[in-house]
């Protein structure tokens, strides 16, 4: 005896239904190649005003390259990861299902900013922790040497990327529980 359509379950997900597609997961019974419907995600407007912050500090940007070519690299540089930080935490707000208001988004824009000042302030830290004991040996020599100082300046980069990198993933922002 064949199985009526309204007792058929879906391989996939085991949903009840007389549809040749499956409404909760999509895989098509007819043809069972098909791959399953992929929902879409809603990004909402969020996206939006991280994207028009952007672009201003890119205006900003071309309009003083003319002047101070180096200040406009600098304020790109800058903006990266404070930019990147706060899309981060609006993205994870979304896949919440919490709101974000204007507030919240000045919010995370500030503390983005903050982050990347405690996270150049460790680097800083890091190089110095570093710099100054190797360059004090490299200057203590009877002939200092300019590789000495090029190992010590390069090992003092290296301790101030890692101290800034460590901090910045130490503070990103975390996955938040979905709210239902």
């Amino acid at each position: 005896m064949e199985p009526t359509p309204a007792d058929r379950a879906c391989p996939t997900c085991g949903h009840r239904s007389a549809l040749d597609v499956c409404p909760e997961c999509g895989r098509d019974n007819a043809n069972p190649f098909v791959s399953p419907a992929i929902e879409s995600l809603d990004r909402g407007d969020e996206w939006r005003w991280i994207a028009a912050v952007a672009l201003g500090v890119c205006v900003l940007s071309g309009a003083l390259a003319f002047v101070s070519p180096g200040l406009a690299v600098l304020l790109l540089v800058l903006a990266s990861p404070v930019l990147a930080r706060t899309w981060a935490v609006v993205e994870r707000r979304r896949e919440a299902g919490l709101p974000i208001s204007a507030a919240e988004r000045v919010q995370a824009i500030v503390m983005s900013g903050a982050m990347l000042l405690l996270a150049s302030l460790a680097g800083a830290i890091a190089c110095a922790v570093v710099c100054v004991p190797l360059g004090l040996a490299v200057f203590m020599r009877p002939q200092p040497s300019y590789d000495g100082m090029i190992v010590a300046f390069a090992a003092s980069v290296l301790a101030a990327l890692v101290a800034g990198v460590y901090v910045m993933r130490r503070y990103w922002p975390k996955r938040i529980a979905k709210v239902d």
